[in-house]
């Protein structure tokens, strides 16, 4: 009987050491993560995160403010994912490029965006250690345009992916998401 309660101490001992590694080891992992991540964001210095910077500004500024779609040939990758928390989703350049014609320059009172510049960042991706695209992400706010004026409607979170295709970069995917009103924000 002594024998039989020893071993079950043992065992329970045993078990209670391989839960300490297991969680130690899920510690480690999730510190490296943590790390990782907080490493792996581009600083705003760089040459990188001025080309994204300037790339959303075509985007935003010249293409969905002034509507001119220009930039968007070069800049729109042909097979574009458009994922909408409001509007759904969109397939394709060409389906893109006449939404925003149609949704947003198209409406007597278009909308206008504007980056909120602080939250905007910057992650590179790399397979094998080149670089093949990054993820960007942000805020914006969203005015709308009566005559000149602008008249606050909202803000929202987004995400682009953007790939390096034929040497130049391209907007892969986009997650424009969480879209709201905010009293305080105005």
């Amino acid at each position: 009987m002594v024998l039989g309660i020893q071993t079950m101490a043992e065992h329970m001992i045993s078990l209670i050491n391989k839960k300490r590694t297991a969680m130690k080891k899920i510690g480690v992992g999730l510190l490296a993560f943590i790390s990782i991540t907080l490493q792996a964001q581009e600083d705003r210095s760089t040459a990188l995160f001025a080309t994204l910077k300037t790339r959303d500004s075509l985007i935003f500024n010249v293409g969905f403010n002034q509507c001119n779609m220009g930039p968007y040939d070069t800049l729109i990758s042909d097979d574009i994912e458009f994922y909408h928390d409001r509007g759904g989703v969109e397939y394709g350049k060409t389906v893109f490029i006449e939404s925003v014609r149609t949704n947003i320059c198209g409406q007597k009172n278009k909308l206008f965006r504007e980056l909120v510049d602080s939250s905007l960042q910057v992650f590179p991706m790399y397979k094998e250690g080149i670089l093949y695209g990054a993820i960007q992400q942000g805020d914006h706010r969203f005015y709308v345009m009566e005559g000149q004026a602008r008249k606050y409607a909202g803000e929202a979170k987004f995400v682009h992916l953007w790939i390096i295709e034929q040497n130049h970069w391209h907007l892969k995917r986009v997650l424009s998401y969480y879209h709201h009103s905010s009293p305080t924000a105005r």
